[in-house]
């Protein structure tokens, strides 16, 4: 009975391939039982059953031509079953081992938030040697990933950057600073608009005070005192154990101060943020910077050892050009403390300070051109008057150090040839050998074969058009400028060719500059556009046409 019983499910299974076939036979009860009596596997059954029914040749070829159409049409029930299994198996294998790892990733990253909220509460560096370890033991990439994915990386900055100052104080303070800046370095862009970690780093640029002394309270009677607990472990061995974990970390040891290491960070993340940045709004790190005070403090350290690093950041937060909308009277005391360091040190320090000075003060003149444009301002600008021309007249003045020179005084002239003022380039003018040395270094330096010095030529170019430009009631440049080019071209080729209009050469030295820094891919829109402006005037002014031949 068994046996029956499974030929019965075979044979309704096979009943809907098989039909046509049956009806147009006819089959015999006698034949059924024949087949229902069969002990054969399922695919034996299967030929015995379609030989047996078939009386002749025509209802042969017809029942094989049905079984060959509906073998085509519908395939093994059975194996559509296995098939459909084997995917719903492999399926839910994928989703099962998706799910462990999103599970695990949210382990990892709930016990690295509850380390770090352990670490903001706690006054040992156990805490803080704990929450380094595990970055050590689940990997730093691993714990940072996990992080992003749960979107809990600005929350865990946030509460890294709640740390008391006396819960982190001493050795630790550099430890613990040098590792968040090492998670910022491993951070998302999307983490850098946090002002938390501006006001966090800019915190520990800053002088700490002393420490305030708590009163000594009366002393107790000996059966009140509390009993004191022997240390489980020394403090040096605690902060070695903390030292090379961190150390591990961050890939070596590091012997900077805790406002040196501030100073890098803080370079870090306004220069990642500039680069992700086109468009910054109120969440740029050098508006928040600004807001809370950046410009003073560290200008304050220009006298100290880390002048160096302080001149790096504010060269990169002086790129932002929302400064000069929002922070001006910031921007000018910057100025004046930047003129003042270059007048002290340009002569007797040679090394990377005063040119680092030089770039910075380039970047802010290009913001606030104006800085030194008043009354109480003049001692500063005729200092800077004085040491810029001792820079731009001297041909053993380093290249680096010539062209930043070159820029902000481009800068400053630019803006008073605009407004019709000439304080800054009247003083620059004011000695008579000043034009026609600028002219006969512009010419050197552009037959020369050293891209630097060619370079240097096209700043040169610039300076002397815009100072060709300036034409107010005291002070007009156009014909000495002329005069100063004609003399430096005398018997020359180019002198004879444009003996009739000097002022040629200085617009044939300006476009080849504008296509030299075009195919250098060092040209932006608005260095275009300002110097397309200014060939524009010194043609116009000089009567001066682009001909096809010339």
């Amino acid at each position: 009975m068994p046996k029956r019983k499974r030929c019965d499910e075979y044979d309704s299974s096979f009943s809907g391939s098989l039909t046509p076939a049956s009806k147009r036979r006819g089959s015999s009860p006698s034949s059924q039982k024949l087949f229902h009596a069969a002990s054969q596997p399922a695919s034996e059954s299967f030929n015995s059953f379609s030989c047996t029914h078939l009386c002749s040749s025509e209802d042969v070829s017809a029942a094989s031509e049905n079984s060959n159409k509906s073998a085509a049409s519908a395939p093994f029930p059975g194996k559509c079953r296995a098939v459909d299994g084997s995917q719903n198996l492999s399926e839910g294998a994928f989703e099962t081992d998706l799910s462990f790892f999103c599970r695990e990733e949210e382990e990892i990253a709930d016990m690295c938030m509850y380390l770090a909220h352990v670490v903001s509460s706690s006054r040992t560096p156990e805490a803080l040697t704990k929450l380094v370890q595990y970055f050590l033991e689940h990997s730093q990439e691993t714990v940072m990933s996990s992080l992003k994915r749960a979107g809990l990386q600005p929350q865990l900055f946030s509460v890294l950057c709640k740390a008391s100052a006396y819960h982190i104080t001493g050795a630790k303070e550099e430890l613990f600073i040098r590792f968040v800046a090492h998670l910022v370095a491993l951070s998302e862009e999307e983490v850098l608009s946090n002002a938390g970690l501006v006001e966090f780093f800019l915190g520990h640029v800053q002088q700490r005070g002393t420490t305030p002394i708590t009163p000594t309270p009366k002393v107790a009677h000996w059966s009140q005192r509390t009993k004191v607990q022997p240390p489980k472990q020394s403090e040096d061995k605690r902060n070695t154990e903390l030292q090379e974990a961190i150390a591990e970390l961050c890939g070596g040891n590091c012997t900077a101060s805790a406002k040196v290491l501030s100073l890098r960070a803080l370079l870090e993340l306004i220069f990642r943020q500039n680069r992700v940045i086109l468009f910054p709004g109120d969440n740029s790190a050098c508006l928040v910077f600004a807001d809370m005070g950046g410009f003073e403090v560290v200008t304050q350290m220009l006298e100290e050892a880390e002048c160096e690093d302080a001149l790096h950041l504010l060269e990169v937060v002086t790129l932002c050009e929302e400064l000069c909308k929002l922070h001006q009277d910031r921007l000018q005391q910057m100025i004046l403390r930047l003129v003042q360091l270059i007048t002290k040190e340009w002569k007797k320090n040679e090394g990377d300070r005063v040119n680092l000075a030089l770039r910075v003060l380039t970047n802010s003149t290009n913001l606030l051109p104006h800085a030194l444009s008043g009354a109480a301002e003049s001692a500063d600008r005729t200092a800077l008057v004085s040491v810029t021309r001792e820079i731009l007249m001297d041909q053993n003045t380093p290249m680096d150090r010539l062209a930043f020179a070159l820029c902000f005084a481009t800068n400053i002239a630019k803006w008073e040839v605009s407004v019709g003022r000439d304080e800054f380039i009247s003083s620059l003018v004011d000695c008579p050998s000043f034009l026609p040395r600028i002219a006969e270094l512009t010419i050197r330096f552009y037959n020369s074969n050293k891209n630097e010095q060619y370079v240097i030529a096209g700043y040169y170019a610039l300076l002397l058009a815009v100072l060709s430009l300036c034409d107010t009631t005291n002070l007009q440049l156009r014909v000495p400028v002329i005069t100063s080019i004609a003399q430096a071209t005398k018997g020359t080729l180019v002198g004879k060719s444009t003996a009739s209009k000097p002022m040629t050469l200085i617009v044939v030295i300006l476009q080849e500059f504008v296509l030299f820094q075009s195919s250098a891919h060092s040209l932006t829109k608005e260095g275009l556009i300002a110097m397309n402006n200014v060939i524009e005037r010194v043609m116009e002014r000089n009567g001066i046409e682009v001909t096809p031949e010339g």
